[in-house]
């Protein structure tokens, strides 16, 4: 527990939480669903940075878990599109999203057979 009170795990959380929540906020005023996004994303990458630093993770976890959240959100996005009638060609969306949800995969497994051989 002591490991989350250093200055190397503590400031990246709260600074993402700050930043991400000014960005969502600048976003939701102007009508701006990317500067909301971005607050979001670099809320997620800030606090996982944090984590990293916490050592909570085992070592090679950080990386598939973060492709694993994006190629969630490329997988979900072209589908949320649809449904508001905004979708103009954005299905490469989808294939990046499976490729990033793929790697994390790969990436998992790596980290797998790498712990086990220590």
């Amino acid at each position: 527990m002591k490991t989350f009170f250093k200055a190397r795990v503590l400031f990246p959380i709260l600074f993402g939480w700050a930043l991400g929540g000014l960005l969502f906020v600048l976003g939701a005023a102007d009508d701006a669903p990317g500067l909301s996004f971005i607050g979001l994303s670099v809320a997620f990458l800030l606090t996982m940075r944090g984590v990293y630093h916490a050592g909570v993770l085992p070592q090679g976890y950080c990386l598939p878990i973060i492709l694993m959240a994006f190629g969630a959100v490329g997988v979900v996005m072209p589908f949320i599109l649809l449904l508001d009638g905004e979708l103009d060609g954005m299905l490469y969306l989808f294939v990046i999203g499976e490729l990033m949800c793929s790697a994390a995969d790969s990436g998992h497994k790596a980290a797998q057979k790498d712990a086990e051989n220590r």
